[in-house]
């Protein structure tokens, strides 16, 4: 049985993995993209060097995105004299603000052969897990503190209109928390700033002038926000609350993850696989490799040599099981061949 693993789930099971990847004997991964070939010139060509393949494959890693990884952590279990399998399905996407005005393409034949076997494109853009190249550590560390600062320190200016606006808010929201009778209340906005302003419950503490709000944003259309009052709370509900709030600040591995997830997302257990050098499988994994290198650890080095040099770095134990198949060079072998070879090479 897999676990799926998204943006929804990725903190609380961060650290169990990361124990899993240490503890493991040796690990299988793949990667699905959001395409292949940029365009016709890139297709590996029968005569191309392995220099050639590099640099069309290159062309396409820095045009496609990686959507889905699968990640299987084996473990060998000495009483049963096998190995157990951890598989896990993980959903990305490319989501922290420094990337966000790149562009990627969609290559019609890979989008059509994922949905064709059930992909859930869905899931991987609103619900995949973030992540940043390690070599941008720093950097995207210093623009979020800059921008929590900004968000800390920043105050938002309205027009008088809307100031009166807003006080007419809180006046209502006064009278419907006194009403007993009434449990909802609309609140219709004529623009999309009012709108986007109280959709916040934080805005609408600030608003009503109270630190905590008896009632809860129920809906969001068009141009209106419903509020709905939240069900009365029972003495004994009010005092587990409080035993709760106790025990709220988190402790300092919860602390760690939560800011760890909040600067590299996924490349957390990128990080994590680099540092087990634990043996890693794979299936022609040339453009996995790619892929993994350029999205989660650096850029991709100007050549061939270069790149067989970081991925031994960083990744000392692969096995490629296509390139195992090909110990010796062969008059029908293919480009794709040939640079699946690049393992037996290094070695």
């Amino acid at each position: 049985e897999y676990m799926d693993i998204d943006n929804y789930t990725f903190k609380k099971k961060l650290s169990g993995l990361r124990k899993e990847i240490r503890a493991c004997d040796f690990m299988a991964f793949d990667m699905e993209f959001t395409g292949i070939y940029a365009d016709l010139a890139q297709h590996i060509r029968k005569f191309d060097s392995l220099e050639d393949i590099y640099q069309k494959l290159k062309h396409s890693v820095l045009n496609f995105m990686p959507l889905q990884i699968g990640l299987s952590l084996c473990f060998w279990n000495a009483e049963a004299q096998c190995y157990v399998i951890r598989p896990y399905n993980i959903y990305v996407s490319k989501g922290f603000e420094m990337y966000q005005q790149e562009k990627t393409l969609l290559q019609n034949e890979s989008v059509e052969f994922l949905s064709r076997n059930g992909f859930d494109f869905q899931r991987a853009f609103k619900a995949g897990i973030r992540y940043g190249k390690l070599s941008h550590r720093d950097e995207l560390r210093l623009r979020i503190e800059n921008r929590d600062a900004i968000r800390h320190k920043s105050h938002v200016y309205f027009s008088a209109e809307t100031k009166a606006f807003f006080e007419e808010v809180r006046k209502k929201i006064a009278a419907f928390i006194h009403n007993k009778d009434t449990q909802t209340l609309e609140i219709e906005c004529i623009n999309e700033c009012r709108l986007n302003y109280l959709r916040s419950t934080e805005n609408l503490r600030e608003v009503c002038r109270m630190e905590r709000l008896p009632f809860v944003i129920n809906k969001v259309t068009g141009t209106m926000v419903l509020l709905k009052k939240s069900e009365p709370k029972t003495e004994a509900k009010k005092e587990e609350e409080k035993k709760t709030e106790e025990t709220l600040p988190l402790t300092k591995e919860e602390e760690e993850i939560k800011q760890q997830v909040k600067l590299l997302g996924f490349s957390n257990v990128v990080d994590e696989i680099i540092k087990s050098k634990k043996p890693i499988i794979g299936h022609n994994m040339i453009l996995d490799l790619m892929f993994l290198v350029e999205h989660f650890v650096e850029d991709l080095p100007p050549s061939y040599a270069g790149f067989v040099k970081l991925v031994d770095s960083l990744f000392p134990n692969i096995y490629d099981t296509k390139a195992v198949s090909y110990t010796h060079l062969r008059a029908h072998e293919t480009g794709r061949n040939l640079v699946c070879r690049l393992l037996l090479e290094k070695k």
